[in-house]
């Protein structure tokens, strides 16, 4: 059975690719907030991502933690902000997506809890297109000498 909630996710977040990852919660010792790579969501729902690696070893934090992502990119007329429970990827389902997976990074697995799609649309009426149309009008009636005439008085030599 084809879901296809899931394809129109995987749809709408290939075409953004790039998110802000913030790590929430209160451990002391947490993954910094980082820029990841949206690669692909699997059959149960979870969205697969690359992370940069950090300084300190993987082992050393936690490996299920919550997290929120904002995904935009600005001439995209959508942006989508999720929230949920992510876990580092282990070595066998790294294998999968290892040839999208560059030595500096890591693979983040997402369970969503909390996804919003939102549309944000071009201005319609009073847009870019009416202020160009004015713009171009008043040029028109304008008149078109560059070259101008600075007077300062008062300036004794």
């Amino acid at each position: 059975m084809i879901d296809y909630n899931l394809l129109f996710i995987e749809k709408k977040l290939t075409e953004i690719k790039t998110a802000v990852m913030h790590i929430e919660g209160d451990h002391v010792v947490k993954l910094p907030n980082d820029v990841v790579e949206f690669l692909r969501v699997d059959e149960s729902g979870r969205l697969w991502l690359a992370a940069h690696k950090p300084r300190c070893y993987l082992r050393n934090y936690e490996q299920c933690f919550h997290v929120q992502f904002s995904f935009y990119r600005k001439g995209i007329p959508f942006f989508i902000h999720l929230t949920g429970t992510a876990m580092i990827g282990g070595i066998e389902d790294t294998s999968i997506v290892e040839e999208k997976l560059s030595n500096g990074s890591y693979l983040v697995k997402v369970t969503p809890q909390m996804l919003e799609y939102k549309e944000t649309g071009k201005m319609a009426g009073i847009g870019i297109d009416w202020w160009g149309t004015v713009t171009r009008w008043m040029a028109a009636f304008l008149p078109t000498t560059t070259e101008r005439q600075l007077t300062i008085t008062g300036i004794e030599k």
